[in-house]
């Protein structure tokens, strides 16, 4: 049953579209109307008793007055009317029905009850309307100070001073208590709505790194696709090679001598392919002279035999390659193009691993999320480092990066989030140069702070909109390319980690937006 009141006084007032502040002032309001409404039967209940059956129509008329007002505010939703009628009664009807009394003595400092008006102007967002109120209250306690023994004198009682006492000992502490009551409800409430708050921008947060996603999952999957393309095509050719050398390295054994052996493994053992690669047009000239080179010493097929030495990163006739040629040399050079491909191909796979292995990474860490939400040490080159990893399919063709930020520098915060400022700032950059130009991203030291700078050569932030850009749901992207949500997500995690960020930009010219973290987090 209480439950099911307390409910129903929940729900007056409010609106499908109010957010979770604004239906906690609603509620404030209602609740100080229905407490104040309990001391109005209270008050109008005592004066009965001790006889006094005109003044009693004060209490009894904030009571009806009051009921008028919530039933006006649930068929209606006038809250400004309903808010500032209710303040304006709770404030005024206790002092007029002090002076009624007799003055402060013989109604027991009832004034005290206008309290709960100014309690109720904590729902007013609005802080100069709150101050109105207290110096309508100081006033209103200053005049009742001032006349207090003309009402006594237009007002006469006969009331016993235990009867006082009281009286006074009563109100102090029903309205401390009410007030008492009133003020955790407020707070309870405004926290609560915090927390989904915080929980609402945390699903904002997810919700752009997975639109982020679904726009980069092409990219991200080619990124992917190139080298296990190049390990699978490697994988083939290894196996064919593979028994070609064997055959190689038998005949060697059955035609070759003690002597040219040693001299071939003294070859394998001193050279190495370099993972250097040289383009047809630097090759060529190099290609040329090791066959004149070859020619000279009238070795057949020398250009198949200098090609597939090029191919081993092999360019001269040198005192390591003179002893081996002979009757074998085409079958030497055959083995070795076979045995150090080899070695280049084990090479690439590594390359290639390595390269979908951090693409995985940056995915792991742009996805991570923590099962406490607790703050967590983190290196700075490393978390800018993965998005520009998630991003490089988009930014590499027609931007060039340049990273300025010492390895070593590490902070304290919230990874997931600090994640995501790094993308939208990154993205807005690429965005604003149409992905041609130079993105710079460098960091300094500045005494406990890491000073963060990232700066574009894009169309730049015009002086008009420059004071809008944080402003949520605010975007100069045609429709659809932006929700107006990334700078103002960015500033408020940026205000949660006790940190700042501004921008400077000149049209046509660029922006340099900048940064400043703390090392250790020690406010969230």
């Amino acid at each position: 049953m209480l439950r099911a009141i307390i409910a129903t006084i929940n729900r007056i007032g409010i609106l499908p579209g109010d957010d979770g502040i604004t239906a906690n002032k609603k509620r404030f309001v209602v609740y100080e109307a229905v407490l104040m409404s309990f001391g109005g039967v209270l008050w109008g209940t005592i004066c009965i008793i001790l006889g006094r059956h005109e003044p009693s129509m004060i209490p009894f008329g904030y009571v009806v007055l009051s009921a008028i007002n919530v039933a006006l505010f649930a068929r209606y939703k006038w809250f400004s009317f309903t808010q500032g009628f209710q303040t304006g009664i709770s404030l005024l009807l206790p002092f007029l029905f002090q002076w009624y009394l007799g003055g402060f003595y013989a109604s027991g400092g009832v004034m005290l009850w206008a309290l709960l008006s100014l309690a109720a102007s904590l729902s007013y967002s609005n802080t100069r309307t709150s101050v109105v109120w207290l110096i309508t209250y100081v006033a209103l306690t200053a005049f009742s100070g001032i006349f207090d023994s003309t009402f006594a004198e237009l007002f006469p009682t006969n009331y016993d001073v235990r009867l006082s006492i009281a009286l006074i000992t009563m109100n102090v502490a029903v309205v401390s208590s009410l007030i008492f009551v009133l003020v955790i409800f407020y707070v309870n409430e405004n926290t609560s709505s915090y927390a989904k708050v915080k929980d609402t921008q945390q699903m904002l947060i997810q919700s752009e790194k997975l639109a982020a996603l679904g726009q980069l999952s092409a990219g991200i999957a080619h990124e992917i696709n190139t080298p296990l393309g190049a390990i699978k095509a490697i994988a083939q050719e290894s196996h064919a090679m593979g028994r070609n050398l064997i055959s190689n390295i038998l005949q060697l054994c059955a035609n070759s001598s003690r002597e040219e052996l040693g001299e071939i493994l003294a070859f394998i053992d001193s050279h190495s392919v370099k993972k250097e690669f040289l383009t047809t047009r630097e090759e060529r000239p190099l290609r040329q002279k090791l066959q004149e080179q070859l020619s000279e010493r009238n070795i057949e097929q020398a250009s198949q035999i200098a090609s597939k030495l090029c191919q081993i990163n092999i360019y001269e006739i040198d005192n390591r390659l003179e002893p081996l040629l002979g009757p074998n040399f085409p079958l030497i050079v055959d083995t070795l193009h076979l045995l150090f491909l080899e070695q280049k191909n084990n090479n690439t796979t590594l390359t290639s691993v390595e390269k979908a292995s951090r693409i995985v990474k940056a995915l792991k860490m742009y996805l991570h999320s923590p099962e406490q939400n607790v703050p967590e040490q983190y290196n700075l080159r490393e978390s800018i480092d993965t998005v520009l990893t998630i991003y490089h399919n988009q930014i590499k063709h027609g931007i060039r990066v340049v990273l300025d930020i010492p390895e070593h520098i590490q902070l304290e915060g919230y990874v997931e989030q600090i994640g995501q400022v790094w993308t939208n700032l990154i993205v807005n950059a690429c965005q604003a140069m149409d992905f041609k130009g130079t993105l710079t991203i460098t960091a300094q030291t500045e005494s406990k702070d890491i000073h963060i700078m990232v700066s574009d050569t894009g169309c730049g932030i015009p002086a008009e909109i420059g004071d809008r850009i944080f402003e949520a749901f605010y975007s100069t992207k045609k429709i659809g390319e932006g929700s107006g949500l990334g700078l103002d997500i960015v500033k408020n995690i940026i205000l949660r980690h006790s940190g700042d960020i501004y921008f400077e930009s000149q049209v046509g010219k660029g922006t340099t937006f900048h940064i400043i973290l703390p090392i250790h987090l020690t406010t969230v």
